[in-house]
């Protein structure tokens, strides 16, 4: 929900999928018939499985010396939001493209 009117006010056309319960994201801009380039990313997580087995609660995040613990702690928010600054950057760029985006 985020995404999509971000995406889209930089010129991307977005289409939500959803496959098995998971909702997904395709976003494009450019040609389908000239190169094209593909940045994957996800911000879902799995089921936590059996509560017991955690060392800490995974639904609380919980910091132990210098570490965090919890779901997502050392995932993959941080690229995503790269890969999304990396898409508003290649969009914008005032170089040549191979993509044929600029």
């Amino acid at each position: 929900q985020f995404l999509t009117p971000l995406l889209e006010s930089w010129g991307f056309r977005c289409t939500r999928i959803e496959r098995g319960g998971v909702e997904n994201l395709w976003a494009e801009i450019g040609d389908a018939n000239k190169p094209f380039l593909v940045m994957n990313g996800h911000c879902d997580v799995v089921p936590p499985g059996d509560l017991s087995q955690w060392t800490y609660p995974p639904f609380e995040p919980t910091l132990v010396g210098d570490k965090l613990y919890g779901r997502g702690a050392a995932d993959m928010k941080g690229p995503l939001a790269a890969l999304i600054l990396a898409a508003r950057d290649v969009k914008s760029s005032e170089h040549a493209l191979p993509f044929g985006l600029a």
